[in-house]
């Protein structure tokens, strides 16, 4: 099944970001020997619903952009995520670290 999403992403253009829902995970591997560019997320930002707990982990993934120069963080569409994007977003800034596009960070990790 991944060799033929791989066979299909490849012809469509697009590229590939494993959440590594599984620590089995071979996706970016079968993904890469099939010339998809793709990435895997470094940190999953909400695991726990919690506003305190999203902005640990924000600034965990800020940590790590830092030390390897990018990091993928992934999380759900909630409204305590979105509140402690918003309270982080300005301390980011400010630190000179910036968001950008996943397509920008795929091209970086190949």
């Amino acid at each position: 099944v991944m060799n033929a999403l791989g066979a299909e992403l490849r012809q469509q253009g697009m590229f590939f970001l494993d959440s590594i829902t599984s620590s089995d995970s071979v996706a970016v591997t079968i993904m890469r020997a099939a010339n998809v560019p793709s990435a895997r997320r470094d940190l999953f930002l909400d695991y726990i619903d919690e506003v305190e707990y999203v902005l640990t982990q924000i600034h965990r993934l800020v940590d790590m952009a830092h030390e390897q120069g990018y990091a993928v963080g992934i999380g759900h569409v909630r409204p305590n995520t979105l509140l402690a994007l918003q309270q982080a977003l300005p301390q980011i800034k400010a630190s000179g670290q910036r968001l950008a596009l996943l397509s920008t960070v795929v091209s970086l990790s190949q």
